[in-house]
């Protein structure tokens, strides 16, 4: 499960989340024997609580597929089962076709380096007018800067905390640390603004101690 989190627009309390995303892997599902798999589920249990706590919930799916392809989240998706399909362009392509926006995870990942090399199928996924952003840190780790073909691609850059475990636990949060979060600068605090904000490419990425964004000046 990959978290997608951030702050959007004014308001809420410091520190606080204003969107999240809760992207279930559709390929790897290690105890379906057991756990019977049901990808909106997530969003179904969730959004009471989300609703209750004033917090942004987007439906949303991660399309887990091996190199060089990669894993790509999809957020905005009208029917989050829908890209549960075996072709692994396909499955991009049903995410695109609900008007999803569509980003490349931990790009660097399985890398030398963790250093993104863009190959043959993002190309592809590129070409199509399928991918909007990148992510640049994920959960403790940040991708090198990748070639400079990636950079020029004008990619939304994104952060998020890939949580597979305990928020508390994994970042530490009672020694003052905390998750990665994509800081979304929007027009209004909805998920359409939020949606505008990634589309623009609105966004600056919190890792650790760090800000990192587009130099636009």
């Amino acid at each position: 499960m990959a978290m997608y989190a951030c702050r959007a627009g004014a308001g809420g309390i410091p520190g606080s989340l204003d969107v999240i995303a809760i992207a279930d892997h559709y390929e790897y599902n290690p105890h379906k024997a057991d756990v019977a798999v049901n990808f909106p589920r997530s969003y179904q249990v969730a959004r009471p609580a989300a609703e209750t706590g004033g917090i942004i919930l987007i439906p949303a799916g991660e399309i887990t597929r091996a190199e060089p392809q990669g894993h790509h989240n999809a957020l905005f998706l009208d029917d989050i089962a829908a890209p549960a399909v075996p072709d692994s362009m396909e499955a991009i392509r049903v995410a695109a076709s609900m008007g999803a926006f569509i980003f490349w995870n931990h790009p660097g990942w399985k890398r030398p380096g963790r250093k993104a090399v863009w190959t043959a199928p993002q190309d592809t996924v590129f070409t199509n007018g399928w991918l909007k952003g990148i992510e640049v840190v994920n959960g403790t780790t940040t991708t090198r800067k990748p070639t400079v073909g990636v950079w020029k691609k004008n990619l939304t850059m994104l952060g998020n905390s890939d949580i597979h475990g305990l928020i508390v636990e994994e970042y530490e949060l009672a020694s003052g640390g905390h998750r990665p979060m994509t800081l979304a600068f929007a027009r209004e605090r909805t998920a359409d603004g939020v949606r505008e904000a990634l589309e623009k490419r609105c966004t600056v990425v919190w890792w650790e101690d760090t800000l990192i964004g587009e130099n636009n000046t």
